[in-house]
């Protein structure tokens, strides 16, 4: 097969497309043909040596596809199958034309969904349907801040937050009118104003029931601090190491999200959720009440270009690479 295979750590333009001979397939895997591949913050974070992961190694999470074979002693799937999924971020990446996957971690695709819509649901859209629907409550009419809401899981994040009926704040510097769209109530352009201050406005300093921090675990703890008693807040790229208030004072929840722990946890009862997640998010979709927000779609040959694209941290939505 065809892989984009990571020789050595400088950046994303350091992945090499190169001929790879099929390993024999375990029998507790299925082996996908990919169809398309969605480009994410890690996957150009790997290429730079920020996980010190072995080399060489085939990077990329994301995928769809469909069934090519299965193992023996795997049920309930047929060859040509249609599926998407969330690989191991320690094991076999996708950027590949098969990947080799625990079948607990396949999501089906329904009628209607395409393989480029499919391939951007899993890291960003599982992400932002555990942080809002999973992690903590947010009651309908309940202010929610969810930072950097032009990127992918910010996106996914508004438009379920906007499905439950949350008052949804975020935080951005451009392009506020497709993130009004998503659903946004409130933007606050986290360049040239205060969000502490903004949102002690818009809530009447009565602060904030949720917050969904994408943004680092000092960026949480800040954040937390505009929270109301019994609020929680989510972090996508790290917790807090404390709380921001003393025990029996604000009563906060503080919760993480992090989807490669199911695999490295060998939890495959969490891999299972995340997998009918998936599912739930693809009916969304098809429905037209979720917007998979594809900003740019490149071909195989030009997945260096598409992780170009993502590292440059200019763009808003998701970049998809189809394979045809």
């Amino acid at each position: 097969m065809q892989a984009y295979v990571l020789n050595q750590y400088k950046d994303p333009n350091w992945v090499e497309l190169e001929e790879i001979q099929l390993a024999p397939l375990a029998d507790d895997k299925v082996r996908i043909a990919v169809k398309a591949v969605s480009v994410n913050p890690v996957d150009f974070k790997i290429a730079q040596g920020k996980f010190a992961l072995p080399l060489p190694r085939i990077i990329g999470i994301d995928f769809s596809g469909y069934v090519a074979e299965y193992g023996k002693n795997v049920h309930g799937f047929n060859v040509e199958d249609k599926v998407f999924g969330l690989a191991d971020l320690y094991s076999q990446g996708t950027f590949a034309q098969f990947v080799d996957i625990d079948p607990a971690a396949l999501s089906r695709m329904p009628e209607g969904l395409s393989f480029v819509e499919a391939a951007v649901i899993p890291c960003a859209g599982i992400t932002a349907w555990q942080a809002i629907m999973q992690k903590v409550v947010i009651p309908k009419g309940s202010s929610i801040l969810i930072t950097s809401g032009g990127g992918g899981v910010g996106g996914f994040a508004i438009q379920f937050a906007r499905l439950i009926g949350a008052h949804i704040l975020t935080t951005a510097s451009k392009n506020f009118k497709r993130i009004y769209e998503l659903g946004a109530s409130e933007i606050i352009n986290y360049k040239t104003e205060s969000v502490v201050d903004r949102v002690n406005k818009i809530t009447n300093g009565e602060g904030l029931k949720t917050v969904i921090d994408m943004v680092s675990p000092e960026s949480a703890f800040e954040n937390a601090k505009m929270l109301r008693y019994n609020g929680g807040i989510v972090s996508i790229q790290g917790r807090p190491v404390a709380s921001p208030f003393a025990p029996f004072t604000k009563s906060l929840t503080l919760a993480e999200v992090a989807l490669g722990a199911a695999y490295s946890s060998g939890d495959t009862l969490s891999l299972q959720e995340m997998a009918k997640a998936g599912e739930e998010i693809a009916k969304l979709i098809v429905a037209k009440k979720i917007d998979p927000m594809i900003s740019h779609i490149y071909s195989f040959d030009e997945l260096p270009a598409a992780l170009e694209q993502v590292a440059s941290r200019q763009t808003e939505g998701k970049v998809v690479v189809s394979l045809g």
